[in-house]
């Protein structure tokens, strides 16, 4: 299983077809395609780009979080790429490889023994989500999370979450990542939920910082209706911010209705506050069709709601934006929640769940576990000593007189 987003909760793709990545950008292609194979940059140059030749491209970009030791504390590494397959050159589907700085981004696929590397195994990062993985000590668990879904954390939570907010906020992340896994394990066993989005949101969403369908609307509202002639509206007599509070009510398709009847002018700073969800991650593509020419913010707007009603061009900003928002509530409100106490629980929760799913079978010695799980399910008090010693003996050697001992214990 590929590593898991704990913002998003998308998975961390291989690219299929890596080499159209290095596509985005000329000097790219020359390094990475024909010598060495792999390419340093800075991660903010990556990450101010917007990826236009894949939708999925977003995916294959990612920042872990580690403990380190030399620190004794966890911290943020830099960009790392996951494009699958380069030319003749396979990414091992079994580990992640991140720069070691955090200013830092590697795209294309290094040596697996380049220095300023961190190197993550695969389970170590997709051991939260599902699995048969047994408890690890929590400073050898690695978190990842997609480059612009980390971009929004910063934007969103504010630089502290790279320095003291980081603990308390990835425990809270993880928290609310992990309830979202079961709730959507428990929607689909009952049948309720779309049992693909989970493996489809990364190629059929859109990203949720540099959104190509944004910034195509941004660059396409340069004109401003002329003056209206229609009657003023009752509202115009109210208050400014009076106004502005009621019309925040309102959707898009009614706001648009009530504006086509009455004249209701309101100022710009209406329109860009009330469509500040969107503007995340686009003011530069603001700035540079402001220079150019003046932007009909009202007709933006308007239609960005619409576009957000009628697609899912939105739904992964929802999702991160949403988490995020309340995760920042929490910490400013001095919730605090220990990451090593998440990452023990959560694990203890795993091996419970495993012993749920499988405990008929592991009783009948039929489950293939595997010995540190089985020690696990001892440690977590499921099992006996004795029987998980049995258990092993029958599964090294299944016959009559191993399963008649394993079934009286």
């Amino acid at each position: 299983m590929d590593g898991r987003c704990i913002i998003c909760s998308i998975s961390l793709d291989r690219g299929s077809g890596g080499e159209d990545f290095f596509l985005e950008e000329e000097w790219w292609k020359r390094h990475v395609l024909d010598f060495p194979g792999w390419l340093w940059i800075d991660a903010r140059e990556l990450e101010n780009r917007f990826l236009t030749r894949g939708k999925h491209f977003w995916s294959n970009l990612y920042r872990l979080i580690i403990y380190d030791p030399i620190i004794q504390r966890h911290r943020v590494t830099g960009v790392g790429h996951h494009p699958g397959i380069i030319g003749d050159r396979l990414l091992p589907r079994w580990y992640y490889a991140a720069a070691r700085d955090i200013n830092q981004a590697v795209i294309g696929i290094p040596e697996e023994t380049d220095p300023e590397l961190i190197t993550v195994v695969n389970s170590r990062l997709s051991w939260w989500w599902a699995g048969e993985e047994p408890k690890r000590d929590w400073h050898t668990l690695a978190l990842a999370m997609h480059m612009h879904c980390w971009t929004m954390a910063r934007r969103i939570i504010g630089p502290k979450v790279e320095s003291e907010y980081l603990r308390p906020a990835t425990a809270l992340v993880l928290r609310k990542a992990r309830e979202r896994e079961v709730a959507a394990r428990r929607a689909r066993e009952m049948g309720c939920q779309d049992q693909e989005e989970w493996q489809r949101s990364s190629t059929t969403y859109e990203e949720p910082l540099k959104i190509m369908s944004m910034k195509k609307l941004i660059e396409a509202h340069h004109t401003r209706s002329a003056n209206s002639t229609l009657p003023s509206s009752t509202q115009s007599m109210l208050p400014y911010e009076i106004r502005c509070i009621i019309l925040d009510y309102l959707d898009h398709q009614t706001l648009h209705s009530l504006l086509r009847a009455v004249n209701c002018p309101l100022d710009d700073s209406y329109w860009r506050s009330r469509m500040s969800f969107y503007l995340i991650g686009m003011e530069e593509v603001v700035k540079e069709a402001e220079q150019q020419h003046q932007l009909n913010w009202q007709a933006l707007c308007l239609e960005t709601e619409q576009l957000d009603a009628t697609t899912d061009v939105f739904r992964i900003r929802h999702r991160v934006v949403d988490s995020l928002t309340d995760i920042k509530a929490q910490l400013d409100r001095g919730i605090s929640v220990s990451l090593p106490n998440v990452l023990n629980h959560i694990q203890d929760e795993m091996v419970g769940e495993y012993w749920e799913g499988y405990a008929g079978h592991i009783l009948c010695g039929l489950s293939g576990t595997k010995p540190a799980m089985m020690q696990c399910l001892v440690n977590a008090g499921f099992l006996t000593e004795a029987q998980s010693i049995l258990y092993q003996q029958y599964a090294s050697n299944p016959s009559p007189k191993n399963f008649d001992l394993f079934s009286e214990t």
